[in-house]
């Protein structure tokens, strides 16, 4: 069964029955199954949706026993509502010193504080970072894509960038033949094809640089 209680961090001592006992969790959205316990609505309906038997007789999981006669006709507990709303709580995102209400923490904080972590969204990927960091991760992400500034491939993962880099023949490079005065800068791809076509003049260039006193 999910959990669907509030998993927070409260700051002061609370009674027991602002506890789920379904999911151990403090109640969200508190909702009778008898007229003795209260427990999280989403709590109580799916364990009604599962308990109901062929003949819809539904006991209540707060150990009374007691029958819940119609499952459809739940009814919520405002009086414990407005003390959960109130409990002193504090944030639980890493190296954030946010205290304040559990209804601001849940319905306001969490969705704006700086310190939410989250999953980098690609799955070969998965690290855990800072909400704000995203921009900064997405420029380092070994699974991202980039473009490969010699063949415009933008579909490279920066994971491979060394290799491709490395073999991409659009990529511009210096003739083998520098060394003995060769300045042709072709394309990595044209290597073979410049040294055929080049042939005289590069040897012409080697015998001079090896006779020049």
């Amino acid at each position: 069964m999910n959990c669907k209680g509030y998993e927070v961090e409260v700051l002061e001592n609370y009674p027991s029955a602002l506890n789920c006992v379904i999911c151990s969790l403090i109640i969200n959205k508190a909702t009778h199954g008898c007229e003795r316990h209260v427990f999280c609505e989403g709590c109580i309906k799916e364990y009604l949706l599962k308990s109901c038997g062929e003949d819809d007789t539904v006991v209540c999981p707060g150990g009374c026993r007691k029958e819940i006669d119609d499952p459809k006709k739940l009814s919520p507990n405002l009086a414990f509502d407005m003390m959960i709303n109130k409990l002193k709580s504090k944030c639980s995102f890493k190296n954030c010193s946010w205290t304040g209400d559990l209804l601001e923490l849940v319905k306001d904080h969490k969705m704006r504080c700086k310190f939410i972590q989250i999953h980098c969204y690609r799955r070969e990927c998965g690290e855990l970072i800072l909400k704000d960091d995203v921009d900064k991760h997405n420029e380092v992400c070994l699974y991202n894509t980039y473009r490969c500034p010699y063949c415009q491939n933008w579909r490279i993962l920066r994971k491979n960038q060394a290799d491709h880099e490395e073999m991409c023949k659009l990529e511009k490079i210096d003739c083998v033949y520098n060394d003995v005065g060769c300045r042709g800068s072709i394309c990595r791809g044209e290597v073979e094809q410049h040294e055929q076509d080049n042939l005289s003049k590069h040897l012409k260039l080697t015998f001079e640089k090896m006779t020049k006193k």
